[in-house]
């Protein structure tokens, strides 16, 4: 079992787990998602990444044609034109967006995306 953690988890527009850990299975399927709220303390073996987790809404397109817009408004329109959700029981295709201004929830030009599972 592997498990992945970052500020956010963006499943689909509805559900967006802040300090969100996702389990993935040795089989490759998400097994559990949950957020760090709900547990006193950090679960050992957690990879935790500065950013956010998501499915693979940006595969094909250009991260700098949404430069300085806001991360989950791009996100959920993407979501809108082509459903990916991020749940439990689904294969995995786990990607994290980082370099992100996560105050403001803003892409930089920095802001890269990279496929983790």
């Amino acid at each position: 079992m592997q498990r992945f953690g970052a500020h956010f988890i963006y499943c689909n527009p509805g559900c967006i787990v802040a300090k969100g850990v996702i389990e993935i299975n040795e089989k490759g399927i998400v097994s559990r998602l949950f957020s760090l709220n709900d547990f006193p303390e950090e679960l050992h073996t957690t990879v935790f990444y500065n950013g956010i987790l998501l499915p693979p809404l940006f595969e094909n397109l250009d991260l700098m044609d949404f430069r300085g817009q806001l991360v989950f408004s791009v996100l959920d329109k993407l979501y809108d034109a082509h459903p990916f959700p991020l749940e439990e029981g689904i294969i995995a295709q786990l990607y994290l967006l980082e370099g992100l201004d996560l105050i403001e929830k803003r892409i930089l030009p920095e802001t890269s995306l990279l496929k983790l599972f």
